[in-house]
């Protein structure tokens, strides 16, 4: 499942030409990623993903 909302928002960016999206709601972060932390952010672009968060989660993440 998380690999289709992986590959979703990696449509977007084909789509709109965009070269990468930044995740800052947490909404979002756990939505796309899977992240069940209560801070951070995701970075996606085309090749790669980059999960943002505080010291608390390095063990999650």
């Amino acid at each position: 499942m998380l690999h289709n909302r992986l590959a979703a928002a990696r449509a977007f960016l084909q789509r709109f030409d965009v070269d990468a999206v930044l995740f800052s709601d947490i909404k979002d972060v756990r939505y796309v990623s899977g992240f069940s932390g209560s801070e951070g952010a995701l970075l996606l672009d085309e090749t790669d993903v980059f999960l943002f968060t505080d010291s608390r989660y390095t063990t999650q993440a």
